[in-house]
């Protein structure tokens, strides 16, 4: 409320205002004045409504523009504009218009008055009343509002608390589902582990069952070096007990150089995922190793399995044979070269004379028969002919011109007869190989390499060229021979060997192989054939007896 009580004189004779404002000018109510607002209809009442809507008191005529005008206005603010506190003073001079009591119980009025008897007096006492009671009742729609702000808050407070309620019964119903679910979980959890745990009981039983299956060395390895498990021969053999090694590292077993060995062949498998096998020499012998990946479920190595197999009575039978076979071709050799010797000096010799003999019998004799003279000029041919054959097999033996002349010029020699003899044609090369001081193991092994692929490819190839290069390039002296023949499968003629029990290729490999050398053969049916020969040699040259410097010679037949 302002300083002044408002109040709306609404009459369309001027007189009541002016009489109205004249008796009430000097009231006052609660220390407050009176404000008087004119309006001389109901339109202009209900415009001054809308511009103060605090006005306290409504002196209100029932008949102005017309005779409902009053009481149109009393409908319009009770019900439209929902006025309850204004004060509402009907005042007629006209009662037969709004009989009282008819409005009192229709209208929304406070007081009902006849502008007739309402004196100074009594309008001093309805204005007071009526500002008691619109005092009251503003205090009291104030206390209302209050208690409707207050209960709208209490209502949005437990709006907002049930909706906390709802909120907090689905972030508990939430995490009552999550809890479910992660104890189900856990649950699954728990039964996988015991599964895997029994897996892995079952699989560290088999491993060990499949580690003491073999008399080798075993073990199984983690990728970064920790040994896991190992067999009983391995716990005899390192001098330790089966459960003490688990998790140690392989320094505590092995020397450096075998751990370096060990480290480099692990880092292979890993990277390329493929089991890696080679020799390893330990103190006390030789040993074929195997590194074996072992894959996990998600296809990463997991483990390594080595296994170690003793090869040193092996490698010492092979020593053995090696030895016994290079003794038994160096026999052979000197046999060949003493027979050779035989028959060049014994054999031949005594035929040379026997046919010399047969040419000269009849020389003191006359009148020999033609026929007899004919039958010694044939035999004396003959002694000729076995002459040859004898000095040929002497020189296929032995061939004089490779201890005389060097194993270059005695190929040189041996492909122009072989090219001769068969029609085939041979391109032989060499380079550096004149005057190279190789040794006659090695010559005499080269040169019956050479023999005896000719030789193959006389009996097999079909060949119409034959090409041989022998180059010395230290510290390897190479050998290639290569044809166009008909060509065979290498792997398939190896077994056919083995089987029918036949040397050919074997040979020439135990040949290789005394001269700790490296031969590679290469061929399929109805591509040739490639023979790759590579041997170590030391690199010295004979002296030339001229006092020239060697030189390079090239000879092609």
């Amino acid at each position: 409320m302002d300083d002044m009580w408002k109040v709306i004189i609404a009459d369309d004779e001027m007189e009541t205002h002016h009489v109205t404002r004249m008796v009430l000018r000097n009231y006052s109510f609660e220390g407050k004045k009176l404000c008087f607002l004119s309006a001389y209809s109901g339109e202009e009442t209900l415009a001054l409504l809308h511009r103060h809507p605090d006005t306290a008191i409504l002196l209100l005529d029932v008949v102005m523009e017309k005779d409902s005008a009053g009481l149109d206005v009393v409908r319009y603010i009770r019900d439209e504009l929902n006025n309850q506190l204004i004060q509402i003073i009907l005042r007629t001079g006209h009662s037969g218009y709004a009989p009282e009591n008819t409005v009192i119980a229709e209208y929304g009025i406070n007081d009902y008055k006849s502008k007739i008897d309402l004196t100074s007096q009594k309008l001093f006492t309805t204005i007071t009343t009526l500002l008691r009671a619109y005092c009251l009742s503003y205090r009291y729609n104030q206390l209302n509002q209050t208690l409707a702000g207050e209960l709208k808050k209490r209502l949005l407070a437990e709006i907002e608390l049930q909706k906390a309620r709802d909120h907090l019964e689905q972030r508990v119903e939430e995490r009552t589902c999550e809890l479910e679910a992660a104890n189900l979980l856990l649950k699954q959890e728990i039964a996988a582990r015991t599964r895997a745990e029994e897996e892995l009981r079952k699989s560290d039983e088999m491993t060990r069952s499949l580690l003491n299956a073999t008399s080798d060395i075993a073990f199984l390895m983690s990728p970064d070096g920790l040994i896991l498990s190992i067999n009983e021969t391995a716990a005899k053999r390192l001098d330790t007990d089966i459960g003490e090694c688990s998790k140690e590292t392989l320094d505590r077993f092995f020397p450096p150089r075998t751990i370096r060995s060990l480290q480099m062949k692990v880092a292979q498998v890993i990277r390329s995922g493929h089991p890696a096998r080679f020799e390893e020499m330990l103190e006390d012998g030789f040993f074929d190793v195997g590194i074996f990946p072992v894959f996990g479920k998600n296809q990463r190595i997991e483990k390594l399995a080595v296994y170690a197999h003793d090869i040193t009575d092996a490698k010492q039978a092979a020593v053995r044979i090696h030895t016994l076979t290079h003794d038994l071709i160096n026999a052979q050799e000197n046999e060949r070269e003493r027979i050779s010797r035989d028959l060049h000096d014994r054999v031949a010799q005594d035929l040379s004379t026997s046919r010399i003999i047969c040419e000269t019998l009849f020389d003191s004799h006359a009148g020999i028969p033609e026929e007899i003279l004919s039958k010694a000029s044939r035999l004396s041919r003959m002694l000729q002919k076995t002459i040859r054959n004898i000095r040929d097999i002497a020189y296929d033996l032995r061939p004089p011109i490779l201890d005389q002349l060097g194993l270059a010029k005695a190929v040189f020699r041996y492909c122009e007869e072989f090219s001769e003899t068969e029609g085939v044609p041979i391109d032989f090369h060499s380079i550096g190989v004149d005057n190279l001081n190789m040794g006659l193991d090695m010559e005499i092994n080269l040169y019956r390499l050479i023999q005896e692929a000719l030789n193959n490819i006389r009996k097999h190839a079909e060949a119409t060229r034959v090409r041989i290069n022998m180059v010395a390039s230290f510290p390897h002296l190479l050998l290639r021979i290569t044809d166009n023949g008909k060509g065979f499968d290498v792997e398939q003629h190896r077994t056919a060997q083995v089987n029918r029990k036949r040397m050919g290729l074997r040979s020439m490999e135990e040949r290789v192989a005394l001269l700790n050398g490296n031969l590679d053969i290469q061929s399929r049916p109805g591509a040739g054939t490639r023979i790759l020969i590579e041997v170590p040699f030391s690199g010295k040259k004979n002296p030339r007896p001229d006092g020239n410097p060697p030189a390079a010679p090239l000879w092609s037949s």
